[in-house]
């Protein structure tokens, strides 16, 4: 998994995975990689940031992803 999550979790990533799990970008975001093998965990993982976490790979999981935005827009846009 790959994912670019917004500096103000830190201390999420290395309380939770360690300070080697990611990698700061020029303009400040982290680029997060992890192996993560229940699907289900990882979206509600990125979910659990709120705006605060783009899912980069794999790209079958960002279309899930997509997928369940669609969705929560009908029911609450």
């Amino acid at each position: 998994v790959k994912a670019l999550i917004a500096p103000e979790y830190r201390w999420r990533l290395v309380e939770d995975y360690g300070p080697d799990c990611f990698v700061t970008q020029a303009d400040g975001r982290l680029l997060f990689t992890f192996d993560f093998t229940d699907e289900d965990s990882i979206l509600s993982w990125i979910l659990s940031f709120r705006e605060g976490a783009e899912l980069l790979e794999p790209s079958k999981l960002r279309e899930k992803m997509a997928e369940l935005g669609k969705k929560l827009y009908e029911r609450y846009g």
